[in-house]
């Protein structure tokens, strides 16, 4: 007979897997265009920069961001609000931290906001960020 604890962590990681895998996949642009600025007319978002979140254990809302975001918001991009968005699910943080993040990583959420759009066992997604 199996420890009924046991049996309750199989299932919930179970859970977490397959609602990993339900996630709609996440299309991506080339790396030559992913960091370039895209202007939109009308109600859109003014900038959306393709790449890579992590997590980090700071303060719920608030995000740093990684050299590319940096340089798409200019020298004003602290406190800025901008939407993560994997999938269908999105989150909206604000930027009050940096990160020397890699050349794919754009953003470094919170895990709670991260867990909003993906399981947190994941680490890394691949998300677009507009602003």
């Amino acid at each position: 007979m199996y420890d009924p604890i046991t049996l309750v962590r199989v299932f919930v990681h179970l859970i977490m897997i397959l609602s990993a895998m339900a996630a709609p996949p996440v299309h991506t642009i080339p790396a030559s265009r992913a960091d370039v600025p895209r202007a939109t007319i009308g109600s859109g978002p003014a900038y959306r920069i393709w790449g890579q979140a992590t997590w980090y254990n700071y303060n719920l809302g608030q995000a740093a961001a990684g050299p590319k975001l940096r340089a798409m918001l200019g020298a004003t991009w602290r406190g800025k609000l901008v939407t993560v968005r994997y999938g269908t699910k999105h989150v909206t943080v604000v930027l009050t931290d940096w990160c020397a993040c890699s050349s794919t990583r754009i953003i470094d959420l919170d895990q709670r906001d991260f867990a909003t759009l993906a399981w947190s066992g994941l680490g890394v997604i691949q998300v677009s960020v507009t602003h």
